[in-house]
């Protein structure tokens, strides 16, 4: 009879020790995989607080940018207007400025 019942318990062990290793290994992945997630979130919320900052800075600057014209003509562009869409509203300097 103590023999049946080893074999019997061997054959249990048999059958379910790999199921028990397939649940350990999908629960490692799936440790994994959260870390992953977590770690993307973290990175996504640092940037996004990034851009916050940046767009802040902008909006408190007044980014204004001077490019040379093809000789008589200079121009002065407000970078914060062409952001906003504000086409068609730059001024060449010289009409600002008399000389």
């Amino acid at each position: 009879m103590p023999l049946l019942a080893f074999g019997l318990v061997a054959a249990v062990l048999l059958i379910a020790a790999p199921f028990a290793w397939r649940q350990r290994i999908a629960q490692e992945q799936e440790q994994v995989a959260r870390q992953r997630v977590e770690s993307m979130q973290h990175e996504y919320r640092d940037l996004e607080a990034e851009l916050r900052q940046l767009r802040r800075f902008v909006a408190e600057s007044q980014p204004i940018v001077g490019v040379e014209g093809g000789g008589e003509v200079d121009f002065v562009l407000n970078l914060q207007e062409l952001s906003q869409g504000r086409e068609g509203k730059s001024i060449p300097v010289s009409y600002r400025f008399p000389q």
